[in-house]
């Protein structure tokens, strides 16, 4: 049984945030959100509650599964749109600021498969 949850334009770079899911990825779900809990990353906040989210729903999926057996299958970080603001400069000028966003899917399942 697998169950995923998506976090849809969170204010943090795909390079970031990719760092924090390359630490849990192929990792037991318990093991994960201890680890999650303690990093001290604004990724870290993010990718824990996406994970708990995924993890509500294969327990509302399939309530008979444990929680001891569940094991984060995938973790996709996607680059998603800009915001593009504007930053006054001397003599007229402006310079472009680029804030990035992403996206990110999780996917558990039981470690029954």
């Amino acid at each position: 049984m697998e169950a995923y949850s998506i976090s849809r334009f969170n204010r943090i770079s795909t390079k970031k945030l990719r760092r924090i899911s390359n630490a849990v990825r192929k990792l037991k779900y318990n093991t994960a959100i201890g680890i999650l809990e303690n990093l001290p990353q604004k990724g870290a906040r993010i990718m824990e509650k996406t994970l708990k989210s995924a993890g509500a729903n294969l327990a509302y999926k399939e309530p008979a599964v444990r929680e001891e057996n569940w094991i984060i299958k995938e973790i996709n970080v996607n680059q998603g749109p800009s915001l593009k603001r504007i930053r006054p400069r001397a003599r007229g000028h402006a310079d472009r600021i680029n804030k990035p966003t992403s996206h990110l899917k999780i996917i558990i399942s039981d470690n029954e498969d």
